[in-house]
């Protein structure tokens, strides 16, 4: 019994340690860093996509457009100088400045490649500073974060020391844009063998009943600020009608890189809801929500050695690369036939069902529908499983 008694008490006491150490840690505060780093380096089971995805990705005229690695004659602390100044001076009476000689400074047109418009600041614009490591080359990266009112611009420079003597030169390795809202896009480094990419979040879609956003991931070197993937990592698109509303949130759940090869997996869970118009009640309750399916799904994107960009990998991914386009259109993306296609499971559950409100909405769903193998499939299992046809 001695024996028993101290095991017991032995258990008790490591179970009563691992919860306690269990609790300690669900408590700890999470990191408040906007950088992180993913540096995954494992076996690769999924083979070069066909020859002429490959050839795709070869440079094209979009390639020519990117901008060049150059000598500048302002730095990004003179210029976060500037703008607190401006913020400053904002405090206590009108101040103005105006942008056009940095941007001349810098070589680039205000806008350059999208809509960005910051052309004065007048105490509302911020700067911010950070170092990263993004081409792998001794001397870490300075980005300066410009955020107007409705965008953001990353400045990317690096710092040439190399001549002896002299007064270390500011070199500008390239920008990247992005959209504003609620709050600053999110960045961090994802690093995979040799290679190593800013990745930067952006809000891509606003509205009533929609929201988007997507991570884009560029590759910093001798030729300057380069995208290599983009995809997108939620979307809200609500309905009021037949067709399902969507929640999905997508993020990267692996990276694997061997042999010059990177293969990068993400996750996604997508739920589904659908609405059904209750003609019948009052006109605060004409519409029910009905939560349909949840399900959860991967995709996969592949980069070798030549290859400009990442691809979509259809052969290892259980969704369209549609389904994950950066700039969704909820009327342009899927349509109905594609989405009864890639779906036909989730849908084939509810048509089995016995009558429900689900299997109501089905069918007012696939009446909205064109004329395909899979609708008429759906329609037939629905009417035999249930003598009720709506």
């Amino acid at each position: 019994m001695k024996k028993w008694g101290l095991r017991i008490l032995s258990a008790f006491l490591t179970f009563m340690v691992g919860s306690g150490v269990v609790n300690i840690m669900s408590f700890r505060p999470a990191p408040a860093a906007k950088v992180q780093n993913i540096n995954t380096v494992a076996n690769v089971q999924a083979a070069l996509p066909p020859r002429q995805i490959v050839e795709d990705t070869q440079p094209t005229e979009e390639t020519d457009e990117i901008m060049k690695p150059h000598q500048v004659s302002i730095s990004p602390y003179e210029i976060k100088r500037l703008i607190d100044e401006n913020k400053q001076a904002a405090r206590h009476q009108q101040s103005e400045l105006n942008f056009e000689p940095i941007w001349e400074q810098l070589n680039i047109k205000a806008a350059g490649k999208s809509s960005f418009t910051l052309d004065q600041c007048n105490g509302n614009c911020n700067a911010d500073l950070f170092t990263l490591e993004l081409d792998g080359k001794p001397g870490k990266e300075t980005i300066l974060g410009l955020a107007g009112t409705w965008e953001y611009r990353y400045l990317i420079f690096k710092q040439d020391n190399s001549q002896r003597g002299a007064d270390s030169v500011w070199i500008l390795m390239g920008y990247v844009d992005a959209f504003i809202r609620y709050s600053d896009p999110e960045h961090r480094v994802v690093v995979a063998g040799t290679q190593r990419w800013l990745a930067i979040g952006r809000v891509t879609g606003y509205g009533s009943g929609f929201g988007s956003g997507a991570e884009d991931w560029y590759e910093v070197g001798e030729n300057g600020v380069a995208p290599v993937l983009s995809y997108q990592t939620g979307l809200f698109a609500a309905t009021w009608g037949v067709e399902p509303g969507i929640n999905r949130k997508t993020k990267v759940s692996k990276i694997d890189y061997q042999d010059g090869i990177t293969v990068v997996s993400v996750q996604s869970s997508t739920s589904y809801d659908g609405y059904r118009e209750l003609k019948h009640l009052s006109p605060q309750e004409l519409n029910e929500r009905l939560p349909l399916w949840v399900d959860k799904r991967r995709a996969t994107f592949i980069k070798g050695p030549g290859m400009q960009k990442f691809v979509f990998d259809p052969l290892h991914s259980e969704m369209t690369e549609k389904e994950l386009e950066p700039n969704y259109d909820y009327g342009e993306s899927l349509t109905d036939e594609e989405f009864l296609k890639y779906n036909y499971r989730e849908l084939l559950k509810i048509a089995n069902e016995r009558w429900t409100k689900k299997k109501e909405w089905l069918f007012d769903f696939l009446k909205s529908c064109g004329d395909s193998i899979e609708k008429q499939s759906l329609y037939e299992t629905a009417v035999i499983n249930d003598k009720c046809l709506y």
